[in-house]
């Protein structure tokens, strides 16, 4: 017996999470999902539950800033996939835009309370603008190379 070893590395002494939990959260969430710029793709991974049983929530960001999110109703039987068009379009203007696709419990469980995420995939689309570099206003020069 290993006591709590499945837990090292996950938690700081005093209980509180380290980055690697949110890591954990990722690998371990019931839900494959892949995102493009028309439409996301559920792959359901659990062996018993539809993907009915959890509030879908599409969201769209420009650099941080939230611009629509919308419900998606999605019933993908436990070992198939799916496929759900996004509920807006991305824009095409410059900048960078992410898309959000958030599984959220419906009902309280034993374990988490109904509105509680246990599952996320993020994409990022963009429209860059190429930098413009600038002479610099006088030239340098090194005379030394002694320090």
């Amino acid at each position: 017996h290993d006591g709590e070893f499945c837990g090292n590395g996950i938690l700081f002494a005093d209980h509180s999470p380290t980055p690697r939990m949110q890591e954990v959260k990722y690998l371990y969430q019931g839900f494959a999902t892949v995102i493009t710029r028309q439409d996301f793709t559920v792959t359901n991974r659990m062996l018993f539950t539809s993907t009915a049983a959890y509030e879908c929530v599409v969201t769209v960001a420009q650099e941080g800033r939230v611009l629509d999110s919308a419900e998606v109703a999605t019933d993908v039987a436990p070992g198939a996939s799916g496929t759900f068009p996004l509920p807006f379009e991305v824009p095409a203007g410059p900048g960078e835009y992410a898309v959000e696709v958030s599984y959220r419990l419906r009902a309280d469980t034993n374990w988490a309370s109904a509105g509680d995420e246990v599952g996320w995939e993020q994409a990022v689309f963009g429209a860059w603008e190429p930098a413009r570099l600038s002479a610099a206003r006088r030239a340098w020069c090194v005379a030394s190379t002694t320090l």
